[in-house]
């Protein structure tokens, strides 16, 4: 699965619900996946979790985390130098 970054100004889809937010911005490799990996563990299925990372790097280690768990990533945008992460459990 290729992922990438949706154009700079792009919005988070006004429909998605939101049920967690965990924010891995500071957090070098492979912090944010695990981190992502064990919050996802904590959820039921259906639920969106939304991701905030300062580093594009984490792209490859969140995306690695959805396949490997059969979770959705729906949306991933970068926003004011951050990067947002959209996974549906």
């Amino acid at each position: 699965m290729q992922t990438s970054l949706q154009p700079k100004g792009e919005k988070i889809m006004p429909e998605t619900k939101i049920d967690r937010i965990v924010n891995v911005s500071g957090l070098l490799c492979p912090q944010p996946s695990l981190v992502t990996r064990k919050v996802l563990e904590s959820m039921h299925k259906g639920q969106v979790l939304k991701v905030v990372s300062d580093d594009r790097r984490t792209l490859s280690g969140i995306s690695t985390v959805c396949r490997q768990g059969n979770h959705v990533l729906r949306q991933v945008l970068e926003e004011h130098g951050q990067i947002i992460y959209l996974i549906e459990k």
